[in-house]
C-alpha cells in the first residue's frame, strides 16, 4: 500500500504526547511523520535482535512502549520475527488500535487462495507494558 494512502497521521494523532518508545514495521515512514508533525511522539528503536532489543529497555526507564505492526503479504516484516514472538511471549498488551480493517469475508477469501491466515487489518498498534525486573 502506498504510504500517500496510509492513516500515518491518524496513528502519529494517537501516539502524540505519549511517553516511551516504538518498535515501528517501516520505521523510516513512522520516523518521517514524527518529524514533521508537531509535538512530541514514542522515540522509534530498531533492534536487530531480543538481546539488543532486551538492552534498550534495561537501559531506559519507561512503563510502556508500543509496537506497530503492517499487515502484508509480499513483503516481510522491518521488524526481527524473534523479537514480534519475544513480545508477544513475555509482555502484557495493554491496548490495541487497528486502521484499516480488513472485511470478514474479504480475509476468508484470501485465506482461502493464500492457504494460511489473512490478516485482519493493514495497520495493528498495540501498547505493551514493560516489567519492572527485565530478562
Amino acid at each position: 500500500m502506498p504510504v500517500y494512502a496510509s492513516p500515518w497521521k491518524e496513528i502519529l494523532n494517537e501516539l502524540q504526547d505519549k511517553e516511551g518508545v516504538i518498535l515501528s514495521d517501516e520505521g523510516d515512514v513512522y520516523k518521517y511523520y514524527a518529524n514533521h508533525l508537531s509535538g512530541k511522539f514514542p522515540e522509534a528503536i530498531n533492534p536487530k535482535t531480543k538481546s539488543d532489543f532486551i538492552k534498550i529497555l534495561n537501559g531506559r526507564e519507561i512503563n510502556t512502549f508500543y509496537l506497530l505492526l503492517l499487515g502484508r503479504e509480499s513483503t516481510e516484516p522491518t521488524i526481527n520475527a524473534d523479537i514480534i514472538f519475544f513480545v508477544f511471549e513475555n509482555f502484557r498488551k495493554i491496548s490495541e488500535q487497528k486502521y484499516l480493517p480488513i472485511e470478514e469475508s474479504y480475509q476468508k477469501i484470501k485465506s482461502i487462495i493464500l492457504k494460511r491466515k489473512s490478516y485482519d487489518a493493514k495497520f495493528t498498534l498495540m501498547k505493551f507494558g514493560v516489567p519492572k525486573t527485565m530478562f
